[in-house]
């Protein structure tokens, strides 16, 4: 390496690709054995269908339906106590 001198553009680049390739190098090495996750095990048990049922996610009195088009409001809990 050069010290106090300007380096070209070149040799950036070229300084770059070899500290990238030494830094790949040094991890895949250095890391050893991959191991499973165990979620990614329990998860091949589970039926496509079930994946997709979040009970979590479940809303029911959501306000965008009043965007809807077709969205007529139902009655208000006053309105159901002044039927009496």
């Amino acid at each position: 390496m050069k010290l106090l001198q300007i380096l070209d553009d070149h040799q950036i680049v070229l300084q770059a690709v070899l500290s990238l390739f030494a830094v790949m190098w040094g991890v895949l090495n250095v890391a050893g054995n991959l191991r499973e996750i165990p979620a990614a095990a329990e998860l091949n048990n589970i039926k496509w269908e079930t994946q997709r049922n979040l009970p979590s996610f479940y809303i029911f009195n959501h306000r965008g339906r009043a965007l809807a088009c077709n969205y007529v409001p139902s009655p208000s809990k006053s309105d159901l106590d002044n039927l009496e």
